[in-house]
């Protein structure tokens, strides 16, 4: 598939078998006023969601923030680990 860039238009985006979670995530969360460490945790949630539920995903979540001047990675995290913060013990 062809990767979709973000713009003022399209604020986000998802590629792959499991973008339909993520985007339930991103649609219902997302906007325009958040901070990057708010950014940072709704991309983690959505990456988390689209492996849990999506048999084709799974890994690592990686997570970068873009900025005019460039981007940085900020987040390469197991999503088991992200799983085992979501359970209600």
């Amino acid at each position: 598939g062809s990767r979709i860039p973000a713009s003022k238009e399209l604020p986000k985006f998802s590629v792959g078998s499991g973008s339909t979670y993520a985007y339930g995530v991103l649609d219902s969360n997302w906007r325009w006023d958040l901070t990057d460490d708010e950014a940072v945790e709704l991309g983690k949630q959505a990456i988390y969601h689209a492996t849990h539920r999506d048999a084709y995903s799974g890994g690592f979540c990686n997570v970068y923030i873009f900025k005019p001047d460039g981007f940085r990675h900020v987040v390469h995290q197991d999503v088991n680990e992200i799983h085992d913060h979501q359970r209600s013990y």
